[in-house]
């Protein structure tokens, strides 16, 4: 976030490194972190930051009402679940807390010595109480607003463009950029035609199709995305309670495919987290015919089972050309016909929600860069595929437990081979972020893949 920060960041090689706290401890236990916030830190109306506008942040996040998408790991604070569901109404009761002006306190229910990670996340950080009480539901207004990052917010035209400026209070160094615009377009080729125009200088959010017309790779910049594009099973519909009928499937489908007739630049693969959030080496394809055959034996299911996968779609009999390349693979591989349901987005949704299909075709963005962000998806016991593993929560309270990072890390890749052994989910492929950068800029991405304008700047 350009004109916000919070207490911790990831830098380009996804380590944790402190923003607005000078320095924090966790009790011996791993059940209570504080933190000091920095001194100097002041919103861009010069008041100073405090712990109370973390604890007004994060009561308002986890307050009923205001029905926000919460960050999976804040339930893991005392008393933090019981709130969301409006069982709990008292906050002093939350293991959120304000020592002093100066110092955070967080209490979990169990030990979890790398819970700072989702401090990192965007809706972590801290918010202004009276600005937002004052100003209603028009408290992000470029004339109300208050931020405390490198740059605040001086225009908006909704819809068209944001303008923002150098933050002439801001705590650390001052950006070499003083002013930048974004634009707002919802076309790629409109931005692509602006950018080689040279009336762009950076653009964001293209397709593989965008990228292609720009023609000069100088201009490219490629990075691995958080996003992972997997098959889901419903397991309380048969075959799929079947653990062989699901490797079967896994095993069958010819990921490298996916390349061919969607884009080159994706990352076919066989995990759900990406390999480099979690500090593990790419692996080889699991592709493999004979053991698919012979997983497809051992289930015991004919080729004569009724299968159909649901997908959404943008628009009605556009077709989804990832449900027709599984389709294909499956008729070519197990000898299984493949029924396609496509539906809208939202009634895909419902879909998943209601446990209403059999299969799915679904794509997941963790809430911050972090691998427990990716198993909470699993944890829900009402979730997507109603997969329950009780090793597999084991090994991710070992993890979120563990105090060595390499320990953390081996941990939580143990319990992602479990996942995939058990197969509720069988990954298909990770997405890229596109760029088009051009030559006189030095241009910076966060690893969720926001442009750092605090970092970028122009070349002499």
């Amino acid at each position: 976030m350009n004109m916000m920060e919070g207490l911790f960041d990831l830098d380009e090689n996804m380590n944790i490194v402190p923003l607005l706290t000078q320095s924090w401890k966790i009790s011996p236990d791993g059940r209570t972190y504080e933190f000091k916030l920095k001194d100097g830190v002041k919103w861009t109306d010069g008041k100073p930051l405090t712990a109370e506008d973390f604890v007004y942040s994060w009561k308002r996040l986890l307050a009923p009402e205001t029905a926000a998408p919460s960050v999976p790991a804040f339930e893991a604070v005392v008393g933090a679940r019981e709130f969301l569901n409006g069982k709990l109404k008292d906050f002093s009761k939350v293991g959120i807390k304000a020592l002093d002006s100066k110092t955070l306190q967080i209490q979990l229910k169990k030990r979890s010595t790398g819970w700072h990670s989702v401090l990192t996340a965007g809706p972590t950080f801290p918010m202004r109480k009276d600005i937002v009480e004052k100003f209603g539901i028009e408290w992000t207004k470029a004339e109300n607003i208050q931020t405390l990052g490198p740059f605040k917010l001086a225009k908006v035209e909704t819809q068209q463009r944001v303008v923002l400026k150098a933050n002439a209070v801001y705590y650390g160094n001052s950006p070499t950029i003083q002013e930048a615009e974004a634009i707002i377009l919802e076309s790629g080729q409109t931005a692509i035609s602006l950018f080689k125009a040279k009336k762009l200088d950076v653009v964001s959010y293209l397709s593989h199709l965008d990228v292609e017309a720009i023609h000069d790779s100088s201009l490219l910049m490629i990075r691995p995305s958080l996003v992972i594009q997997y098959l889901g099973f419903v397991l309380n519909k048969s075959p799929m309670t079947n653990v062989h009928f699901r490797r079967a499937i896994g095993l069958a489908i010819d990921k490298s495919g996916f390349k061919k007739i969607l884009n080159p630049y994706l990352l076919p693969t066989d995990v759900f987290v990406p390999p480099f959030v979690l500090g593990r080496e790419t692996t080889a394809s699991n592709f493999n015919v004979e053991k698919a055959k012979a997983e497809f034996k051992k289930s015991g299911v004919g080729t004569d089972v009724k299968v159909k996968i649901m997908c959404g779609t943008m628009a009605a009999g556009t077709g989804h050309p990832v449900a027709e390349y599984i389709q294909q693979q499956l008729k070519i591989n197990l000898g299984l016909h493949v029924e396609i349901d496509l539906m809208g987005l939202k009634p895909a949704r419902e879909s998943r929600v209601k446990h209403t299909s059999q299969i799915f075709i679904g794509g997941f963005i963790p809430d911050y860069a972090d691998a427990y962000s990716y198993f909470a998806f699993f944890l829900d016991p009402q979730g997507f595929t109603l997969w329950q593993s009780g090793i597999f929560e084991k090994k991710i309270d070992q993890a979120q437990a563990a105090i060595e990072l390499a320990q953390r890390r081996r941990l939580f890749s143990e319990a992602e081979n479990i996942l995939l052994d058990e197969s509720p989910v069988i990954p298909l492929f990770h997405g890229v972020d596109f760029n088009g950068v051009a030559n006189h800029v030095e241009a910076h991405f966060s690893p969720t893949g926001n442009l750092l304008l605090k970092d970028t700047r122009l070349k002499n």
